[in-house]
């Protein structure tokens, strides 16, 4: 063999050998024996693999890739990226004491009603309530079943400082605060969806069917929001609320007991495994709001209703854990503070 052949024949070696190293690489790359292409190791690789589970579409693997890390301080976000449902963290309190119950129902019933009504669109009303010192005067009505928790106090000083504003500023003002947080497209804003919150990642899917289901079970319907927006779950308990006291006032311990069960159970399977959460991330982005824009007045507005909801739920599911447990799947109570990035 001249030397030009074993040349040419080295030569096709190497490139054989070259060839199946690059093979050997891309096996091992698949199978995850070695640094994936990009710098990532096995482990970045299975944490980022869950979106890839979650989602067919590659623009919205894409979008959650890159969106849900910048994001993942805000609950709704972590469950759109997460296949598990978070289990809500939620600290406990002592709850007002009484032994009239019907009192306490009917304070309780009134701070839905008015949480209802901040948690929509703000109307002309609700403005003018606001600079009246109205709608103050009616949660500070509620002690037992609003007061007992900081967040709540902090929740009623921020709207203390409304009254006697000019209304018309105040309505154009707390308007443009809700869109931003609620309906604004651009990060960060909140989903006021239970739906989002516990799983489907989609509005209209299993949980919001199951919600409609309940409204209809009680002769209700929702309309010009989704049925599990949370100003229609927070108006379906305090209208089942309502029931409860009319039929006790009648005498008919059927309608009451119906009544009680319902309410037990949407807030067991609805309302209490997401509200506390959705007052931290209304609380979370509200506060972001107001540090860049300190000299807009409906800043307290927003951070206000935020903390009125933290408070108030947490004051609800201690009172609903001290009659019987939350599903531990999706609430669990711890001691100390509870992981909260909102304060």
């Amino acid at each position: 063999m001249s030397d030009n052949d074993l040349s040419q024949t080295l030569n096709d070696l190497l490139d054989e050998f070259d060839r199946l190293d690059a093979e050997s690489t891309r096996v091992s790359d698949r199978v995850g024996d070695r640094e994936t292409p990009g710098g990532k190791n096995k482990k970045e690789l299975r944490e980022q693999s869950e979106i890839d589970l979650l989602y067919s579409d590659p623009q919205v693997i894409d979008f959650w890739k890159a969106e849900g890390q910048r994001y993942s301080y805000l609950y709704w976000v972590r469950a759109m990226i997460h296949r598990n449902v978070e289990p809500v963290r939620i600290d406990p309190c002592e709850t007002p004491a009484s032994d009239d119950r019907a009192l306490l129902d009917q304070q309780r019933q009134s701070i839905y009603v008015l949480l209802a009504e901040l948690l929509e669109n703000p109307t002309r009303d609700l403005a003018e309530r606001l600079t009246s010192g109205a709608l103050l005067k009616s949660l500070q009505a509620a002690p037992l079943a609003l007061f007992g928790h900081s967040a709540s106090d902090q929740g009623l000083a921020d709207l203390e400082v409304f009254e006697g504003q000019d209304t018309e500023e105040l309505l154009n003002e707390i308007r443009m605060e809700y869109a931003r947080i609620i309906y604004d497209s651009f990060f960060p804003y909140v989903s006021p969806y239970e739906s989002i919150y516990l799983g489907d990642r989609q509005v209209q899917g299993e949980r919001t069917g199951q919600v409609y289901r309940d409204y209809n079970a009680a002769g209700l319907k929702a309309s010009g929001e989704f049925a599990d927006h949370i100003m229609h779950e927070c108006a379906f308990v305090a209208e089942l609320i309502g029931r409860k006291l009319k039929a006790d006032q009648a005498g008919d311990a059927q309608a009451a007991d119906l009544a009680t069960q319902q309410q037990n159970s949407f807030l067991a399977n609805h309302l209490l495994p997401w509200a506390t959460r959705f007052g931290h991330d209304f609380r979370q982005v509200a506060a972001m709001r107001e540090e860049n824009s300190r000299e807009r007045p409906a800043q307290s507005y927003v951070t206000g209703i935020g903390r009125l909801v933290i408070g108030f739920f947490t004051l609800e599911a201690n009172r609903f854990h001290a009659k019987q447990p939350l599903s531990e799947r999706l609430v669990r109570f711890e001691n100390g503070d509870p992981q909260d990035h909102a304060n």
